[in-house]
Order: C-alpha cells, then sequence, then structure tokens
C-alpha cells in the first residue's frame, strides 16, 4: 500500500518487497483491476452494513509460506522486548509506565523518535493519510515496540513503514480518495 502511494520506493525493498511492489503497481494484472471495475459500477469501496472490501494483490498471495519462527521463539522475542521496555522506564524513573503502551504522547515522542530517514516517512504518512495525533502517536508506539522486538536501540524508517502497513483500513481508504 505505501507503495502504490508512493511513500515507498520499491527499489528500497528486500527482494520479495520488490517483487510484491510490483505486481502491485502492475495495472496489467487482473486482481489490480478490481477496485478500479468495483469502483465503477458501485461508486466506492465497501460497504460499512458488509464489514467493508479486503483486496490482496493476487490470489497466490493469500498462500503463506511457513512461519519462519516457532511459538518458543516468539514468545522469547516478546519477553525480551518487554524487558527492554521495563528496563528503559525503570531508568526513566517514570513509575506509572512499564511498556510502551503504557506512554502519553510527549513521553512516546522522547523515547520513540525515529531517525531522519523515518520521521520524513512518518511526516508523509501523516499527511498522506490525514493521520490525526492519536493516529499518529499508536504508529509512533507501534514503530518503537517493533524497534524493541528487534532488538534495536533507534526506531528506524523500516519500523516506521511496518507500523504503517498495519493501518491497512486507513491505507485503503486514502488510496480509495487518491
Amino acid at each position: 500500500m505505501l507503495t502504490q502511494l508512493g511513500l515507498l520506493d520499491p527499489s528500497a525493498l528486500p527482494v520479495t518487497g520488490a517483487e510484491q511492489a510490483a505486481r502491485l503497481l502492475d495495472q496489467k494484472l487482473p486482481s489490480n483491476t478490481l477496485i478500479p471495475k468495483y469502483r465503477a459500477a458501485h461508486g466506492r469501496l465497501g460497504r460499512p452494513d458488509r464489514g467493508g472490501w479486503s483486496v490482496c494483490g493476487q490470489h497466490s498471495d493469500l498462500v503463506l509460506p511457513a512461519a519462519s519462527q516457532g511459538s518458543a521463539e516468539v514468545r522469547a522475542r516478546v519477553a525480551a522486548a518487554r524487558a527492554i521496555q521495563a528496563e528503559r522506564f525503570a531508568a526513566l524513573k517514570h513509575p506509572r509506565a512499564r511498556t510502551n503502551a503504557d506512554c502519553d504522547g510527549s513521553l512516546l515522542e522522547g523515547i520513540a523518535a525515529p531517525d531522519h530517514a523515518g520521521r520524513t516517512l512518518l511526516r508523509e504518512a501523516a499527511d498522506a493519510l490525514g493521520l490525526s495525533a492519536r493516529g499518529y502517536h499508536r504508529t509512533l508506539r507501534v514503530a518503537r515496540t517493533l524497534a524493541d522486538l528487534a532488538g534495536d536501540e533507534r526506531v528506524a524508517r523500516i519500523h516506521i513503514a511496518e507500523a504503517l502497513s498495519y493501518r491497512g483500513e486507513t491505507l485503503r481508504r486514502a488510496q480509495v480518495a487518491a
């Protein structure tokens, strides 16, 4: 979605991401004709009484690869991320915060300040998607958690991009409006 909105350059993606981005942008592929055809027929995507629509790039995208990590590995990563967060807030002597979810906006701005590329992407996405302050902070909070899960000290562009990708409905609405 970020590639379709022009917020993410497909050449900077890993090979599989670049291939997926190219498929999403290729208007000759059958699945990419669904949105314009539906919009022409119905005037808008999704209907509130039917729960909306979710359109994938290709039917083959529905077949997911095998999990790269088992439950035990994921559990260990989550435990490590929570320990990082607990240490961070203990060092800040913040009595109420134990995890990123407990942060208010000003504290979050301090602990989750992204690098220059991440800040640029977040600013562009906020403008393009019309993110509210709440949406901006939710994206930043998720990006900080993703950085913690990866064991990274700083929130980077890749964390911001992944956090934005989880805002699927917002991205779909922005794409339809464009």
